[in-house]
């Protein structure tokens, strides 16, 4: 971490540092520089059995110089799909489905993360992964749809690169991606521990 700064939770005071230049979540260079941010309880002081917290975002969402972090990754991903320019989604923490289903007001389909026609996302799984989390073969048990027309890239920036697509169990075609005329990119990251009938990586 580059700085430390403590926050006190509901204040309002988190989304003032993330924009500051001391503590700025995305360097020129495109690489997250993360600070410490020790969380305190509104109405309280800080105490020794009080524990520091690290960033408690799950996802971080840029589109042009706007930054945004979110704690909920239903939240972020609604975000992200609803703007109309490219957008870069970087992972905080590992992203697994609920009961096998990733089920948002936007960018879901049957339980897919779907990437609709004339969105172009990038995401950094930054080490973590996304989880379909599927013990049994279901029908649309992909973890992404691409709609013609939608462009995905898959990066891992992290120095371990060992961030995942998995946990999709396709009883039809395609385990982790289904590419209905859409594009895909993959730079970084493993697609691993995917089922399908056919294709379980990419169809």
């Amino acid at each position: 971490f580059d700085e430390e700064h403590n926050y006190i939770y509901g204040s309002g005071e988190l989304t003032n540092l993330l924009t500051t230049d001391y503590c700025k979540v995305m360097s020129d260079n495109g690489t997250y520089n993360l600070c410490k941010i020790n969380v305190v309880p509104s109405g309280g002081e800080w105490a020794d059995e009080q524990e520091s917290v690290d960033n408690p975002y799950k996802m971080l969402v840029k589109w042009d110089t706007t930054i945004m972090g979110f704690t909920d990754f239903g939240e972020g991903w609604v975000y992200a799909v609803d703007q109309s320019q490219p957008v870069t989604i970087t992972l905080l923490d590992d992203w697994v489905a609920p009961n096998g289903k990733f089920e948002y007001s936007k960018g879901t389909d049957s339980g897919r993360l779907h990437i609709s026609s004339g969105d172009d996302i990038t995401i950094d799984l930054n080490g973590n992964d996304i989880n379909r989390n599927l013990s049994t073969a279901t029908s649309n048990g992909q973890v992404f749809r691409l709609a013609s027309g939608a462009k995905l890239t898959i990066t891992d920036n992290s120095d371990s690169g060992d961030g995942k697509i998995t946990g999709g169990y396709n009883s039809g075609d395609g385990g982790a991606f289904y590419i209905d005329y859409g594009k895909l990119y993959i730079s970084g990251g493993e697609i691993s521990g995917n089922k399908a009938s056919k294709g379980a990586g990419i169809y």
